[in-house]
Protein backbone atom coordinates (compact mmCIF):
# COMPACT_ATOMS: atom_id res chain seq x y z
CA UNK A 1 0.00 0.00 0.00
CA UNK A 2 1.42 3.35 -0.75
CA UNK A 3 2.14 5.32 2.26
CA UNK A 4 0.22 7.94 3.60
CA UNK A 5 2.12 10.55 5.61
CA UNK A 6 0.82 14.07 7.23
CA UNK A 7 2.29 16.57 9.03
CA UNK A 8 0.94 17.29 12.65
CA UNK A 9 2.41 21.50 12.88
CA UNK A 10 -0.94 23.28 14.23
CA UNK A 11 -2.67 23.25 17.73
CA UNK A 12 -6.35 22.31 17.61
CA UNK A 13 -8.36 25.82 18.50
CA UNK A 14 -11.02 25.28 21.25
CA UNK A 15 -12.74 27.06 24.20
CA UNK A 16 -10.77 25.98 27.45
CA UNK A 17 -14.51 24.76 28.72
CA UNK A 18 -15.83 24.25 25.61
CA UNK A 19 -16.75 19.96 25.41
CA UNK A 20 -15.29 18.82 22.24
CA UNK A 21 -18.70 16.85 20.92
CA UNK A 22 -18.00 16.09 17.68
CA UNK A 23 -17.79 12.34 15.74
CA UNK A 24 -13.76 13.12 15.29
CA UNK A 25 -13.34 12.21 19.05
CA UNK A 26 -16.68 10.11 19.88
CA UNK A 27 -15.43 7.26 21.20
CA UNK A 28 -18.02 4.65 22.28
CA UNK A 29 -16.45 2.64 25.30
CA UNK A 30 -17.54 -0.30 27.63
CA UNK A 31 -15.77 0.96 30.60
CA UNK A 32 -16.62 -2.60 32.25
CA UNK A 33 -14.16 -4.66 30.49
CA UNK A 34 -13.29 -8.17 32.59
CA UNK A 35 -9.97 -8.97 32.88
CA UNK A 36 -10.35 -12.79 33.01
CA UNK A 37 -12.13 -12.61 29.39
CA UNK A 38 -9.59 -11.02 27.75
CA UNK A 39 -6.49 -13.73 28.93
CA UNK A 40 -9.32 -16.26 27.53
CA UNK A 41 -8.88 -14.23 24.34
CA UNK A 42 -5.04 -14.38 24.22
CA UNK A 43 -3.02 -16.44 22.11
CA UNK A 44 -1.06 -19.28 23.16
CA UNK A 45 2.94 -18.20 23.82
CA UNK A 46 5.43 -20.41 23.09
CA UNK A 47 9.14 -18.92 23.57
CA UNK A 48 11.22 -22.11 23.14
CA UNK A 49 10.00 -21.57 19.34
CA UNK A 50 10.87 -18.52 18.30
CA UNK A 51 11.75 -17.43 14.45
CA UNK A 52 11.75 -14.26 12.85
CA UNK A 53 8.77 -14.37 9.89
CA UNK A 54 9.00 -10.75 8.47
CA UNK A 55 10.97 -7.68 8.96
CA UNK A 56 11.15 -4.18 7.50
CA UNK A 57 14.39 -4.69 5.04
CA UNK A 58 16.65 -1.66 4.66
CA UNK A 59 13.55 1.06 4.85
CA UNK A 60 15.31 2.56 7.39
CA UNK A 61 18.48 4.56 7.18
CA UNK A 62 21.12 4.41 9.57
CA UNK A 63 20.62 7.33 11.00
CA UNK A 64 16.60 7.03 11.50
CA UNK A 65 17.01 5.13 14.77
CA UNK A 66 14.29 3.29 16.11
CA UNK A 67 12.64 4.06 19.73
CA UNK A 68 10.28 1.77 19.89
CA UNK A 69 6.99 0.06 19.08
CA UNK A 70 3.41 -1.16 20.55
CA UNK A 71 0.72 -3.30 18.60
CA UNK A 72 -2.94 -2.16 19.08
CA UNK A 73 -5.21 -3.06 21.73
CA UNK A 74 -6.90 -5.22 18.84
CA UNK A 75 -3.68 -6.76 17.32
CA UNK A 76 -4.41 -5.00 13.78
CA UNK A 77 -1.47 -2.47 13.32
CA UNK A 78 1.85 -1.87 15.07
CA UNK A 79 2.95 1.71 15.86
CA UNK A 80 6.73 2.84 15.92
CA UNK A 81 8.29 5.71 16.86
CA UNK A 82 11.95 7.02 14.96
CA UNK A 83 14.21 9.93 15.51
CA UNK A 84 13.34 11.25 12.48
CA UNK A 85 9.97 12.61 14.73
CA UNK A 86 7.59 10.33 13.02
CA UNK A 87 5.42 7.86 14.01
CA UNK A 88 4.74 4.92 11.48
CA UNK A 89 2.19 2.63 11.47
CA UNK A 90 2.64 -1.26 10.37
CA UNK A 91 -0.32 -3.15 9.32
CA UNK A 92 -0.63 -6.95 10.47
CA UNK A 93 -0.38 -8.77 7.07
CA UNK A 94 -4.05 -10.38 6.19
CA UNK A 95 -2.55 -13.98 6.04
CA UNK A 96 -1.65 -13.93 10.02
CA UNK A 97 -5.27 -13.76 10.89
CA UNK A 98 -5.96 -17.32 9.91
CA UNK A 99 -2.87 -19.02 10.85
CA UNK A 100 -2.29 -21.36 13.73
CA UNK A 101 1.12 -22.75 13.60
CA UNK A 102 4.66 -22.10 11.45
CA UNK A 103 7.45 -24.04 10.93
CA UNK A 104 11.20 -22.05 11.20
CA UNK A 105 10.97 -22.93 7.35
CA UNK A 106 7.90 -20.40 7.50
CA UNK A 107 8.33 -16.53 6.37
CA UNK A 108 6.27 -13.75 5.39
CA UNK A 109 5.63 -12.03 1.61
CA UNK A 110 7.76 -8.96 2.23
CA UNK A 111 9.26 -6.22 2.88
CA UNK A 112 7.76 -4.92 6.05
CA UNK A 113 6.43 -1.27 5.12
CA UNK A 114 4.42 1.35 6.70
CA UNK A 115 1.15 2.31 5.47
CA UNK A 116 1.00 5.54 7.64
CA UNK A 117 3.70 7.85 8.40
CA UNK A 118 2.85 10.97 11.39
CA UNK A 119 5.20 14.14 11.56
CA UNK A 120 5.66 15.95 14.68
CA UNK A 121 7.43 19.36 14.89
CA UNK A 122 10.17 17.66 17.13
CA UNK A 123 11.47 14.39 18.96
CA UNK A 124 8.85 12.41 20.00
CA UNK A 125 9.22 11.40 24.01
CA UNK A 126 6.21 9.13 24.29
CA UNK A 127 2.47 7.70 22.27
CA UNK A 128 -0.06 5.38 23.70
CA UNK A 129 -2.58 3.41 21.58
CA UNK A 130 -6.35 4.46 22.84
CA UNK A 131 -6.63 1.13 24.90
CA UNK A 132 -10.31 0.50 23.69
CA UNK A 133 -9.02 0.97 19.92
CA UNK A 134 -10.40 -1.43 17.31
CA UNK A 135 -10.13 -1.01 13.27
CA UNK A 136 -14.09 -1.98 13.24
CA UNK A 137 -14.83 1.03 15.11
CA UNK A 138 -12.90 4.18 13.64
CA UNK A 139 -13.79 6.34 16.21
CA UNK A 140 -11.58 4.32 18.80
CA UNK A 141 -8.56 3.91 16.72
CA UNK A 142 -6.23 6.59 17.48
CA UNK A 143 -3.50 7.53 19.37
CA UNK A 144 -1.96 9.96 21.76
CA UNK A 145 1.16 11.61 20.73
CA UNK A 146 4.08 14.30 23.42
CA UNK A 147 6.67 15.56 21.25
CA UNK A 148 9.17 18.75 22.21
CA UNK A 149 7.72 21.81 22.75
CA UNK A 150 4.43 20.99 21.73
CA UNK A 151 1.12 19.78 22.79
CA UNK A 152 -0.09 16.31 23.05
CA UNK A 153 -1.99 15.18 20.57
CA UNK A 154 -4.64 13.06 19.66
CA UNK A 155 -3.98 11.57 16.20
CA UNK A 156 -6.49 9.26 14.20
CA UNK A 157 -5.13 5.96 13.22
CA UNK A 158 -6.55 5.81 9.75
CA UNK A 159 -5.83 9.50 8.33
CA UNK A 160 -3.09 10.47 10.74
CA UNK A 161 -5.14 13.81 11.28
CA UNK A 162 -4.99 15.78 14.78
CA UNK A 163 -8.32 15.40 16.59
CA UNK A 164 -7.41 17.38 19.63
CA UNK A 165 -5.08 18.85 21.24
CA UNK A 166 -4.28 19.17 25.23
CA UNK A 167 -2.21 21.90 26.30
CA UNK A 168 0.01 22.12 29.11
CA UNK A 169 1.82 25.44 29.81
CA UNK A 170 4.81 25.84 31.94
CA UNK A 171 4.87 29.09 34.94
CA UNK A 172 5.84 31.78 32.16
CA UNK A 173 2.90 30.34 30.11
CA UNK A 174 4.91 28.87 27.56
CA UNK A 175 3.80 25.35 26.29
CA UNK A 176 5.53 22.92 28.03
CA UNK A 177 7.17 19.68 26.51
CA UNK A 178 5.14 16.31 27.91
CA UNK A 179 7.90 13.93 28.33
CA UNK A 180 5.23 10.61 29.55
CA UNK A 181 2.05 9.69 29.20
CA UNK A 182 -0.62 7.32 29.47
CA UNK A 183 -4.00 6.54 29.00
CA UNK A 184 -6.31 5.60 32.21
CA UNK A 185 -7.85 2.09 32.13
CA UNK A 186 -11.14 3.39 30.72
CA UNK A 187 -9.74 5.39 28.19
CA UNK A 188 -11.63 8.40 29.64
CA UNK A 189 -8.51 10.74 30.58
CA UNK A 190 -4.74 11.19 29.96
CA UNK A 191 -1.98 11.44 32.70
CA UNK A 192 1.20 13.96 31.20
CA UNK A 193 4.12 14.42 33.07
CA UNK A 194 6.10 17.72 33.03
CA UNK A 195 8.56 19.19 35.41
CA UNK A 196 7.85 18.86 38.82
CA UNK A 197 4.00 18.89 37.75
CA UNK A 198 1.16 15.50 36.54
CA UNK A 199 -1.45 17.02 34.28
CA UNK A 200 -5.08 15.46 34.12
CA UNK A 201 -6.89 15.59 30.77
CA UNK A 202 -10.54 14.60 29.58
CA UNK A 203 -10.10 13.00 26.69
CA UNK A 204 -13.92 14.87 25.67
CA UNK A 205 -12.33 18.10 26.76
CA UNK A 206 -9.29 19.51 24.71
CA UNK A 207 -7.58 22.92 25.06
CA UNK A 208 -5.95 23.81 28.33
CA UNK A 209 -9.06 22.70 31.14
CA UNK A 210 -7.04 19.90 32.91
CA UNK A 211 -6.19 18.99 36.73
CA UNK A 212 -2.77 19.40 37.53
CA UNK A 213 -0.48 18.06 40.40
CA UNK A 214 2.62 19.24 41.45
CA UNK A 215 4.52 16.32 42.52
CA UNK A 216 7.38 18.44 43.98
CA UNK A 217 4.78 19.74 46.58
CA UNK A 218 2.56 16.68 47.25
CA UNK A 219 5.49 14.10 47.47
CA UNK A 220 8.62 15.94 47.38
CA UNK A 221 9.60 14.20 43.80
CA UNK A 222 11.42 16.97 41.76
CA UNK A 223 12.21 16.73 37.82
CA UNK A 224 11.16 15.82 35.00
CA UNK A 225 7.82 13.09 35.16
CA UNK A 226 9.08 10.63 32.56
CA UNK A 227 6.58 7.57 32.56
CA UNK A 228 3.49 6.61 34.22
CA UNK A 229 1.02 3.63 34.69
CA UNK A 230 -2.10 3.64 36.09
CA UNK A 231 -2.93 0.17 38.36
CA UNK A 232 -5.31 -2.10 36.48
CA UNK A 233 -7.14 -3.16 39.77
CA UNK A 234 -7.01 -0.10 41.75
CA UNK A 235 -7.88 2.44 39.23
CA UNK A 236 -7.79 5.71 41.36
CA UNK A 237 -3.86 4.61 42.09
CA UNK A 238 -1.10 5.17 39.28
CA UNK A 239 2.34 5.53 39.54
CA UNK A 240 5.05 8.05 38.01
CA UNK A 241 8.39 7.93 37.51
CA UNK A 242 10.67 10.66 37.08
CA UNK A 243 14.33 11.45 35.85
CA UNK A 244 15.21 12.36 39.49
CA UNK A 245 15.63 8.60 40.44
CA UNK A 246 11.93 8.44 42.00
CA UNK A 247 8.82 6.83 41.41
CA UNK A 248 5.54 8.48 43.22
CA UNK A 249 2.52 6.73 43.96
CA UNK A 250 -0.61 9.26 43.74
CA UNK A 251 -4.32 8.76 43.44
CA UNK A 252 -6.72 10.46 40.76
CA UNK A 253 -8.09 12.72 44.00
CA UNK A 254 -4.38 14.73 43.89
CA UNK A 255 -3.10 12.66 46.74
CA UNK A 256 0.38 11.33 47.21
CA UNK A 257 0.40 7.91 48.86
CA UNK A 258 4.90 7.26 49.08
CA UNK A 259 7.93 8.30 47.23
CA UNK A 260 9.08 4.65 46.17
CA UNK A 261 13.36 5.21 46.04
CA UNK A 262 16.20 2.56 44.75
CA UNK A 263 16.17 3.24 41.13
CA UNK A 264 19.78 3.49 40.40
CA UNK A 265 19.54 6.35 37.46
CA UNK A 266 16.34 8.54 35.67
CA UNK A 267 13.04 6.53 35.26
CA UNK A 268 12.63 5.57 31.44
CA UNK A 269 9.76 2.84 31.62
CA UNK A 270 6.91 1.74 34.09
CA UNK A 271 4.42 -1.05 33.88
CA UNK A 272 2.26 -2.75 36.38
CA UNK A 273 1.29 -6.48 36.77
CA UNK A 274 -2.54 -7.06 35.54
CA UNK A 275 -3.06 -8.34 39.24
CA UNK A 276 -2.16 -4.77 40.08
CA UNK A 277 -0.37 -5.80 43.24
CA UNK A 278 3.58 -5.15 41.62
CA UNK A 279 5.39 -2.39 39.62
CA UNK A 280 8.28 -2.85 37.28
CA UNK A 281 10.36 0.21 36.82
CA UNK A 282 13.46 0.52 34.65
CA UNK A 283 16.24 3.33 34.26
CA UNK A 284 18.73 4.40 31.83
CA UNK A 285 22.41 2.71 32.36
CA UNK A 286 21.20 0.45 34.65
CA UNK A 287 21.33 -3.03 34.09
CA UNK A 288 18.17 -3.67 36.35
CA UNK A 289 14.54 -3.76 36.34
CA UNK A 290 12.90 -3.53 39.77
CA UNK A 291 9.53 -5.52 40.65
CA UNK A 292 8.22 -3.85 43.81
CA UNK A 293 5.62 -4.98 45.79
CA UNK A 294 2.30 -2.54 45.70
CA UNK A 295 1.17 -4.66 49.24
CA UNK A 296 4.32 -3.26 51.07
CA UNK A 297 5.03 -0.46 49.29
CA UNK A 298 9.02 0.19 49.28
CA UNK A 299 9.98 -3.19 49.23
CA UNK A 300 11.41 -4.59 46.44
CA UNK A 301 10.89 -8.43 45.59
CA UNK A 302 12.71 -8.98 42.45
CA UNK A 303 15.49 -7.64 40.38
CA UNK A 304 15.29 -8.84 36.97
CA UNK A 305 18.97 -8.43 34.94
CA UNK A 306 19.45 -7.25 31.46
CA UNK A 307 21.98 -5.41 29.47
CA UNK A 308 21.47 -1.35 29.17
CA UNK A 309 23.95 0.81 28.64
CA UNK A 310 22.55 3.59 26.90
CA UNK A 311 20.83 6.85 27.93
CA UNK A 312 17.50 5.70 25.44
CA UNK A 313 14.26 4.26 26.38
CA UNK A 314 14.20 0.53 26.35
CA UNK A 315 10.91 -0.61 27.19
CA UNK A 316 9.70 -2.93 29.24
CA UNK A 317 5.98 -5.12 28.37
CA UNK A 318 4.12 -7.82 29.81
CA UNK A 319 1.81 -10.18 27.86
CA UNK A 320 -2.15 -9.42 27.77
CA UNK A 321 -2.44 -12.89 30.22
CA UNK A 322 0.08 -11.27 32.87
CA UNK A 323 2.33 -14.49 32.56
CA UNK A 324 5.47 -12.97 30.45
CA UNK A 325 7.34 -9.92 30.94
CA UNK A 326 9.81 -9.15 28.19
CA UNK A 327 12.88 -6.77 28.03
CA UNK A 328 15.12 -6.10 25.20
CA UNK A 329 19.06 -4.77 25.62
CA UNK A 330 21.84 -3.50 24.01
CA UNK A 331 23.25 -6.64 23.27
CA UNK A 332 20.39 -7.64 21.00
CA UNK A 333 18.99 -9.92 23.22
CA UNK A 334 15.12 -10.26 23.86
CA UNK A 335 15.03 -11.39 27.93
CA UNK A 336 11.72 -13.05 29.20
CA UNK A 337 10.52 -13.62 32.20
CA UNK A 338 7.58 -16.27 33.64
CA UNK A 339 6.26 -14.59 36.44
CA UNK A 340 4.52 -17.17 37.58
CA UNK A 341 8.21 -19.03 38.21
CA UNK A 342 9.62 -15.77 39.72
CA UNK A 343 6.70 -15.13 42.32
CA UNK A 344 8.23 -18.10 43.73
CA UNK A 345 11.52 -16.77 44.18
CA UNK A 346 13.26 -13.92 45.59
CA UNK A 347 16.54 -11.72 45.02
CA UNK A 348 17.51 -11.43 41.27
CA UNK A 349 15.77 -13.88 39.36
CA UNK A 350 17.43 -14.61 35.83
CA UNK A 351 14.93 -14.88 32.43
CA UNK A 352 13.40 -17.46 31.51
CA UNK A 353 13.81 -17.71 28.14
CA UNK A 354 16.38 -15.34 25.81
CA UNK A 355 16.94 -15.53 21.79
CA UNK A 356 19.40 -12.84 19.95
CA UNK A 357 17.03 -10.57 17.70
CA UNK A 358 19.01 -8.05 16.24
CA UNK A 359 22.92 -6.88 16.16
CA UNK A 360 21.94 -3.66 17.61
CA UNK A 361 20.44 -2.00 20.67
CA UNK A 362 16.65 -3.59 21.04
CA UNK A 363 14.67 -1.07 22.20
CA UNK A 364 11.04 -2.00 21.91
CA UNK A 365 8.76 -5.26 22.68
CA UNK A 366 5.65 -6.22 22.09
CA UNK A 367 3.05 -8.97 21.96
CA UNK A 368 0.40 -9.08 20.14
CA UNK A 369 -2.91 -9.68 21.92
CA UNK A 370 -4.87 -11.89 18.89
CA UNK A 371 -2.11 -13.98 17.98
CA UNK A 372 1.17 -15.48 19.12
CA UNK A 373 3.34 -12.82 16.97
CA UNK A 374 6.17 -10.42 18.87
CA UNK A 375 7.67 -7.25 17.29
CA UNK A 376 10.69 -6.25 17.97
CA UNK A 377 12.62 -3.27 17.05
CA UNK A 378 16.02 -2.06 16.95
CA UNK A 379 18.75 0.51 16.44
CA UNK A 380 20.23 3.36 18.91
CA UNK A 381 22.19 6.53 18.43
CA UNK A 382 26.30 5.95 16.97
CA UNK A 383 28.95 8.61 16.41
CA UNK A 384 30.62 7.79 13.25
CA UNK A 385 34.98 7.09 13.99
CA UNK A 386 37.41 9.48 13.95
CA UNK A 387 39.56 9.89 11.03
CA UNK A 388 42.93 8.87 11.58
CA UNK A 389 44.66 10.34 8.42
CA UNK A 390 46.15 13.37 8.95
CA UNK A 391 45.94 14.48 5.13
CA UNK A 392 42.40 13.84 4.90
CA UNK A 393 40.13 16.71 4.84
CA UNK A 394 37.20 15.15 6.89
CA UNK A 395 37.18 14.81 10.48
CA UNK A 396 34.60 11.55 10.79
CA UNK A 397 34.68 8.19 9.16
CA UNK A 398 31.00 6.90 7.51
CA UNK A 399 33.00 3.68 6.44
CA UNK A 400 31.70 1.88 9.65
CA UNK A 401 29.20 3.54 9.90
CA UNK A 402 26.20 1.21 8.33
CA UNK A 403 28.40 -2.09 9.70
CA UNK A 404 27.47 -1.08 13.39
CA UNK A 405 23.49 -0.13 13.01
CA UNK A 406 20.92 -1.82 12.61
CA UNK A 407 17.62 0.06 12.34
CA UNK A 408 14.79 -2.27 11.70
CA UNK A 409 11.12 -3.34 12.66
CA UNK A 410 10.87 -7.70 12.91
CA UNK A 411 7.86 -10.02 13.73
CA UNK A 412 8.74 -13.20 15.52
CA UNK A 413 6.38 -16.09 15.78
CA UNK A 414 6.35 -16.84 19.04
CA UNK A 415 3.21 -19.77 18.91
CA UNK A 416 2.95 -23.49 17.58
CA UNK A 417 5.29 -26.02 16.04
CA UNK A 418 7.94 -23.43 15.70
CA UNK A 419 11.73 -25.52 15.58
CA UNK A 420 13.39 -24.25 18.35
CA UNK A 421 15.73 -21.16 18.56
CA UNK A 422 15.28 -19.70 21.88
CA UNK A 423 17.82 -20.39 24.74
CA UNK A 424 16.01 -22.30 27.53
CA UNK A 425 17.71 -20.88 31.16
CA UNK A 426 18.18 -23.35 34.05
CA UNK A 427 16.76 -21.89 37.05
Amino acid sequence: AKENETENNTVLSTSENNELTSDSIRMDVTTDTNAAEEALRSPCYNFQSTHEILNSESFFSPEQYLDSCKWSPDGSCLLTCCADHRLRLFDLPAEVYSTKEMNTLDKLNGPFKPSLTVSENGAVYDYEWFPFMSSWAPETACFISASSCAPVHLIDAFTGTVRASYIGYNNVFEVASCFGLTFTCDGGKIYCGYRNMIKIFDVAVPGTTCQTLNTKRLNEQTGYISCISQNPSMRTLFAAGSFSRTIGLYTEEGDAVCLLKGQRNGLTTLTHSTDGTKLFSGSRMDPEILCWDLRNPGEVLHVLPRVMDTNQRIRISVSVDGNHLLSGGTDGVVRIWNLDEVSRKSGICEPTFKFKAHMDCVNGVSLNSRVPILATSSGKRHTPDLVSDDESDQVFSFKNFANKTENRVALWWVGPKSTTTSEPLNP
